[in-house]
């Protein structure tokens, strides 16, 4: 019923722009927003964003997300990675592809920002293992909807095609080590899971650190662009955004690396024995294809989706001086984030909604 009624709220603003759309220009095409007034295209654009926010569960409706995993493991990769939240992200990206107004993309940007650094900080204090990465999906849209406001459509729908890669591998991986553990899905009552899944264990890893944007992998090639563009974009306090996206990686790195060590790497705690048993066979054979495209696809995408963006993004780096710090920093942000995760046994909330 939560999810029910707060994508509801988002279907009534959408519905609402169709209907002014309908009668203002007798056409829902969104190219056609540009010639309303500066009133009228602010008006549609905070509507559109309010539909946005409810489809992928952006700050202030946010909340339907991660009780969402109560569906099964696999209907949970689905939604996560493929499905209802990247809804909203097409919009905007669609949005950012006609020229959205200065004022509305501001408001998107500080949308974007808001709930990536929000969900990062939430996600630490969830004892719940799918809960965590439900947050994480929160985290991660919010990139996508950060780009978008700067006006940077491909590097936000780079990002959304890696990662429903490794966010599906991550969640059917969960559920391997769910299955595996007798239901349970309290990292505090796990551990040892490495010991007894060890190709479990090294996918989730595989697929945590594309999530975490470590070097080489999808999630590198595609969120390293997006900050970037972020970082360049001429809009009034683009750095500050661009700090704010770094400070997301640290808490992404923090998370990951702390569900690693709990669930996998640290003693058996609550009296729980070790998992029983791997995972059936073709379900690891979807495993390894998913972490093989987690790893690879930001080679094959950055070649063929947005070579534009990488050409632009070095020439920036090369006017202004910038390429060491630009590929140095994000790595720094990433290994501080990873190394504090692995100290870190949560936040003492658990639960703060």
């Amino acid at each position: 019923m939560q999810g029910f009624i707060l994508n509801r709220v988002g279907d009534v603003a959408l519905t609402s722009v169709l209907v002014c759309l309908l009668a203002s220009q007798k056409s829902l095409d969104l190219s056609l927003i540009s010639w309303l007034g500066h009133q009228g295209q602010l008006l549609i654009y905070w509507l559109l964003l309010a539909a946005i926010a409810g489809k992928s569960a952006q700050l202030g409706l946010q909340a339907w997300l991660p009780s969402a995993i109560e569906a099964p493991t696999p209907v949970s990769a689905l939604i996560h990675a493929a499905t209802l939240v990247t809804a909203g992200v097409y919009l905007i990206v669609c949005l950012a592809s006609n020229h959205l107004p200065t004022h509305g993309g501001g408001t998107a940007i500080i949308l974007g920002a808001s709930t990536l650094l929000l969900a990062g900080f939430v996600g630490l204090a969830q004892s719940d293992l799918k809960r965590t990465i439900a947050f994480s999906t929160c985290s991660q849209v919010a990139y996508m909807v950060l780009g978008a406001g700067n006006l940077a459509p491909s590097a936000s729908l780079f990002l959304l095609l890696t990662h429903a890669f490794y966010k599906a591998l991550l969640f059917i991986a969960a559920g391997v080590v769910i299955h595996s553990s007798g239901n349970n899905q309290d990292v505090r009552l796990m551990g040892g899971s490495g010991l007894a899944l060890p190709l479990g264990k090294e996918l989730f890893a595989g697929g945590s650190l594309s999530l975490c944007a470590f070097p080489f992998s999808a999630g590198d090639f595609s969120k390293d662009l997006l900050l970037e563009q972020v970082g360049y974009a001429h809009l009034v306090l683009h750095h500050g955004f661009w700090l704010c996206g770094l400070a997301g990686t640290v808490l992404t790195g923090a998370y990951s690396a702390r569900l690693l060590r709990l669930v996998f790497a640290s003693e058996p705690r609550g009296g729980n024995p070790l998992p029983q048993h791997e995972a059936q066979n073709y379900i690891l054979a979807g495993l390894t294809l998913l972490g093989g495209i987690s790893v690879s696809a930001g080679v094959g995408g950055s070649a063929l989706l947005v070579p534009a963006f990488w050409e632009s993004t070095h020439s920036l780096n090369a006017e202004q001086g910038l390429a060491p710090v630009s590929s140095l920093l994000p790595l720094a942000h990433i290994t501080f984030g990873f190394c504090l995760g692995l100290l870190l046994e949560g936040i003492p909330s658990t639960r703060l909604y």
